[in-house]
């Protein structure tokens, strides 16, 4: 029963290195139960330099869909005739294999299509475990689903929606072994920090299960929005699709230079450099973007004050962190994360400055998920969340919704 690491990545995974010990290659090749590694990337220009890496690491490619990544996966297996799938990302280093060999061996002896970690493990140091018949099945399955964001959102993470259908696939749940001893920790995340530094996404501005497309619901045509900590800019084109006016502040200056060659020819979009603890301008905007912004800040009170200032009266914080997965590290695994949150820590912390919250919702990696909140409470779980979404407003004026 071929067992095949399917490696999902794009060029932008690559760092300066080509070690094999520097990505989730090194594992693998260590890793006596795994019979085939593929690398499983985009058929776009990027292609190349992944094609170059693989040579070098002595193993296979795959070029497939960009956002289909389902597919992608899917083609992979079965280029190898692999049965079962071993899921990884390019950049972990970090990879659990112990965990990883007990999956694929409980996979096995309970004849399961995907085996389910515990709600509080940090699934980044394990893998997706399951049968290739399985992707299959949820392949088909997911291109039918109607809603444009949901189909998106699943083809980009298959394996949620094989955890949402326990009635479809044969599910197994396994424990998340022992707590990482803290020099273990350490030293994953100072490796983490040498390698690859602060983080930045690379999705397209058009991509349909974006959290900006998620937010540009919110808005009206005639709001003027700002993203607070826009990064390269590529949200602050998203948010224009929705609104009049689309602000994005971001402290780096290459970032800001790469947005306005990218997108500042754009009527209606401006960019400028700008710390998100610090930025203000007055009762200037009917809405505040912050994605994955808080859990970087080492004074967050003075980013809720500063949203405070610059809204106008009833005018929407809409904001997404990603949650604390507290098992097997006890702590963030990226070391520039000041903080990660509970998801009823997190709506604590908006209710403290002064917000009404008027949505709670949370993130299976990238699927949407409505969460039940009433009175200041979150009063439903949905398994692992990945990050949390809230929804809310600044009042119209003191002490007043």
């Amino acid at each position: 029963m071929t067992v095949a690491a399917i490696i999902q990545c794009t060029a932008a995974d690559l760092v300066n290195s080509r070690d094999p010990n520097d990505y989730v290659i090194g594992k693998c090749l260590e890793a006596g139960f795994i019979d085939e590694i593929v690398i499983a990337c985009p058929d776009d220009l990027g292609a190349v330099s992944l094609e170059k890496a693989a040579e070098t690491w002595g193993v296979q490619i795959y070029k497939g869909s960009d956002m289909n990544v389902a597919s992608r996966l899917l083609g992979a297996a079965q280029m190898v005739s692999a049965k079962i799938i071993v899921r990884l990302l390019l950049r972990q280093f970090y990879l659990d294999v112990e965990q990883v060999e007990r999956m694929v061996a409980l996979l096995k002896a309970k004849q399961a299509d995907y085996i389910d970690l515990p709600p509080d493990y940090n699934y980044a140091l394990a893998a997706d475990v399951g049968t290739v018949q399985a992707l299959s099945k949820a392949v088909a399955q997911i291109e039918d689903i109607e809603d444009d964001r949901k189909r998106s959102s699943m083809q980009f993470s298959p394996w949620v929606y094989v955890e949402e259908h326990p009635n479809e696939f044969k599910l197994k749940s396994i424990d998340g072994g022992p707590a990482y001893g803290r020099a273990r920790v350490d030293g994953i995340r100072s490796k983490y920090a040498r390698l690859i530094g602060e983080n930045q996404t690379h999705f397209k501005w058009n991509y349909p299960a974006s959290s900006y497309g998620f937010m540009g619901k919110y808005l009206a045509k005639t709001d003027a929005v700002l993203d607070i900590a826009s990064g390269k800019g590529q949200g602050v084109r998203r948010l224009k699709e929705y609104c009049a006016h689309a602000v994005g502040v971001d402290l780096t200056p290459d970032h800001i230079d790469i947005a306005n060659r990218e997108n500042g020819h754009i009527d209606g979009i401006e960019y400028e450099e700008g710390n998100a603890e610090t930025y203000v301008r007055p009762n200037h905007f009917d809405a505040i973007v912050s994605l994955h912004t808080l859990e970087h800040l080492p004074n967050p009170d003075a980013f809720f004050e500063c949203s405070l200032i610059n809204l106008k009266p009833s005018g929407k914080l809409l904001l997404e962190v990603p949650l604390l997965l507290q098992h097997p590290l006890n702590m963030p695994l990226m070391p520039w994360h000041h903080k990660e949150y509970g998801l009823q820590e997190l709506v604590d912390a908006v209710l403290k400055h002064g917000f009404h919250i008027d949505e709670v919702w949370g993130k299976k990696r990238h699927a949407f998920v409505a969460i039940e909140y009433a009175s200041g409470l979150v009063t439903s779980s949905h398994g692992r969340l990945t990050a949390g979404i809230i929804i809310a407003h600044k009042p119209d004026q003191e002490g007043c919704a």
